[in-house]
């Protein structure tokens, strides 16, 4: 019996919230790519876990393109850059 098998079902449920928070086709390969490390481990805790989700998630997270059709806030015109120097 592997170390994966015997995951709490706490540890489990960690793993399945954070699989939820990516696109659906990556869903699975992500559950994969953690319990294939997780087997590697001699002893499996909350520490190990998070550092193993921790490394597959940036794997598989692809941060959401931003559009850029409107300005930035902090590029907007002002009068004072538009000015003269004060000093």
């Amino acid at each position: 019996m592997s170390s994966v098998d015997l995951l709490s079902d706490d540890l489990r449920d960690r793993i399945k919230a954070t699989a939820r928070l990516l696109p659906i086709v990556d869903q699975q390969p992500f559950v994969a790519a953690v319990e294939a490390a997780l087997s590697k481990e001699p002893t499996i805790g909350p520490g190990n876990l998070h550092r193993i989700i921790a490394t597959a998630w940036r794997q598989f997270f692809k941060p959401p393109e931003v559009e850029r059709d409107q300005p930035d806030r902090h590029r907007r015109h002002s009068k004072l850059r538009a000015g003269e120097a004060l000093l």
